[in-house]
């Protein structure tokens, strides 16, 4: 055999591999690095040396993917708490990272500088903010959002390696006894977490149909 022969069937070989791996990295999961404050204390804390790296689904935002139904097992995809990365209604070039904070037909108390006090989430949308609302541009500025602009979720952070698997999501509150011990920055930090998760559920009234628990 030929050396040229070889390196056909070398590439050829490249290439059954290469794109089965596009296709998952662009429309089942992919691995991005969260920038920006808007997340903090649960994104990027003010400690950091580096920006958190994370997983993001990107199949819970594929409304057309034929499956995708069956796979979540007939839960919603997005859910009340989860982060999501999507892309900013005033900017289409930013890819912003906030959490849900309410889903559509959703009554929702706003926060400065919003002009209403309080917003019906129109059908095929959401509202989100940042953990940290002095820092986040988010719904309390620009409204809600289409879920057409939802482009994944973030499922876990994998670097840094100290902050591996650290929680993302919405504490159940009916289960919030720790494993932790009383005192230690660890339990201050979950303390802080449910106190954040009491805050916005107050501001939320849900419809009916979302009966989804996180």
């Amino acid at each position: 055999m030929s050396k040229w022969m070889e390196r056909y069937r070398q590439a050829v070989k490249a290439m059954l591999w290469i794109a089965p791996a596009m296709v998952i990295n662009e429309n089942v999961v992919t691995i991005k690095s969260i920038s920006g404050s808007s997340m903090q204390p649960t994104m990027n804390p003010r400690d950091r040396t580096m920006d958190d790296v994370v997983i993001l689904d990107r199949l819970s935002a594929a409304s057309s993917f034929p499956f995708r139904d069956l796979l979540y097992k007939g839960k919603p995809p997005i859910r009340h708490g989860d982060i999501v990365v999507l892309r900013s209604p005033v900017d289409p070039n930013l890819m912003i990272t906030k959490r849900v904070i309410a889903m559509e037909h959703d009554m929702v108390k706003t926060l400065p500088p919003y002009p209403e006090s309080m917003v019906k989430i129109p059908q095929g949308h959401i509202w989100v903010e940042g953990d940290e609302p002095f820092r986040s541009n988010d719904s309390n500025t620009f409204g809600p959002v289409s879920m057409g602009l939802v482009d994944s979720k973030v499922r876990c952070i994998i670097w840094p390696l100290h902050r591996f698997g650290a929680a993302l999501f919405p504490h159940s509150l009916s289960s919030s006894r720790s494993s932790l011990g009383p005192g230690g920055p660890e339990r201050r930090q979950e303390m802080d977490a449910i106190a954040r998760e009491k805050r916005w559920r107050s501001r939320v009234l849900r419809h009916s149909l979302h009966s989804d628990t996180v």
